[in-house]
């Protein structure tokens, strides 16, 4: 089981992998109002976006680990996993509940029909979770030229956030730049992500964080690498 920090600094715990946990007391089970709210209003943006499997996990959550959860979306459990690159198509870190996953894909396209194509296509998402539940999500998608087993340019690209269930958290992707990098395309987006957290006085403190979310091609159609930076 993994440990928590629960802490009143809101910068780290955005949700495009730079989060690290700390030793801290263990947590509280009981919920403060805004707390109940956050919960209540994280169900329902599950409901609205048809997770009936993430609701049923929401719903089978102990009471410490609402309380834990309450605490991330209120900025109290600070999560951060130190999530880089990854040289494979999946990498998952987990500490406890919380987990900061990545995974890639090309097109399952095989044989000459790969080889023959001039246009390649591959992508990265990476998504954040508690418990089995998918809070977040955003993805990278690139589509480029290429000659001669190697990248010439890039045909288009697209940043998208798949998934925001977090009810404290706004979450946008925007293009970056792309480019080619030896006999390699990449494409890069821009992830801001802007979260609240109750203050002593009733009101919400805010705060922007952001990361550089990319995918990587080679020059044959395969993924290379992903990740944040």
């Amino acid at each position: 089981m993994g440990i928590k920090t629960r802490m009143s600094s809101l910068a780290a715990a955005i949700v495009v992998g730079m989060m690290a946990f700390s030793a801290a007391p263990a947590v509280a089970t009981e919920v403060s109002a805004p707390e109940a709210t956050a919960l209540a209003e994280f169900r329902t943006n599950l409901v609205e976006r048809g997770d009936s499997a993430g609701v049923a996990k929401f719903d089978a959550l102990n009471a410490e680990q609402r309380a834990e959860l309450a605490g991330y979306f209120v900025g109290e459990v600070t999560p951060n996993f130190g999530l880089g690159s990854t040289s494979g198509t999946t990498k998952t870190q987990r500490d406890g509940d919380f987990a900061f996953s990545q995974s890639a894909a090309a097109p399952v396209t095989k044989g000459a029909a790969l080889a023959a194509a001039t246009i390649k296509n591959v992508w990265g998402k990476q998504w954040f979770s508690f418990a089995g539940i998918k809070i977040t999500e955003t993805k990278v998608s690139l589509n480029y030229y290429v000659s001669g087993g190697r990248a010439t340019s890039v045909a288009s690209y697209t940043c998208t956030v798949e998934q925001n269930a977090d009810p404290t958290a706004s979450i946008t992707s925007s293009k970056a730049g792309s480019y080619i990098s030896g006999s390699n395309a990449v494409g890069e987006c821009k992830v801001v992500v802007k979260r609240g957290a109750p203050t002593p006085w009733g009101t919400w403190s805010w705060s922007t964080s952001s990361g550089i979310q990319y995918v990587t091609g080679s020059g044959t159609g395969s993924y290379v690498s992903g990740g944040w930076r």
